[in-house]
């Protein structure tokens, strides 16, 4: 991916509340046009074919894929942005905002040796929140409906063989 597959506008805000244990990294709080697609399958639906992906009883590891490719292309925009070098870890996080439940998720930005934890603090990202957007352009979102069209056969055949995983 190249800068040219997206636009992004960050802030980088100070953490004020310094019982928080981020005093390594930083969170990063982002809505993401990929994400967005990716909710609309998982809460999409009609008559025919049920309430969506959301009502399953079972994990899918189409939708894992899906997500979690969505997930990883902003994560990796969010390292080029902040230009994060190697060193620097951003990863998903459904709890990255609360460690008690799933009502924060983001991208948590830590150090992976020294020179990680030193970059971090000169780019003030050190018990700090980044907040802000990320929106893909439309041949990111082309390559997003291919995808989506494979989950949709992927998750089918899930469905038809019963090929369940229990929720954990």
């Amino acid at each position: 991916m190249t800068n040219c597959n997206y636009t992004a506008e960050l802030n980088i805000s100070p953490i004020t509340d310094y019982t928080a244990k981020r005093k390594k990294g930083a969170r990063a709080f982002i809505d993401s046009t990929l994400v967005d697609c990716t909710t609309e399958v998982y809460h999409g639906g009609d008559e025919d074919h049920g309430s969506g992906l959301y009502n399953v009883e079972w994990k899918s590891k189409a939708w894992s894929k899906l997500s979690s490719w969505a997930t990883r292309l902003t994560a990796k925009a969010l390292r080029e942005k902040l230009e994060l070098s190697e060193n620097i870890s951003v990863t998903f996080s459904a709890y990255a905002g609360c460690s008690m439940c799933r009502c924060s998720p983001g991208y948590v930005i830590r150090g992976k040796n020294n020179e990680g934890e030193q970059e971090l603090r000169l780019k003030g990202l050190v018990n700090s929140n980044v907040y802000g957007k990320i929106k893909f352009n439309d041949n990111a979102l082309a390559d997003f409906v291919k995808r989506r069209e494979i989950f949709n056969t992927e998750f089918l055949a899930e469905c038809c063989a019963h090929d369940k995983v229990a929720l954990e």
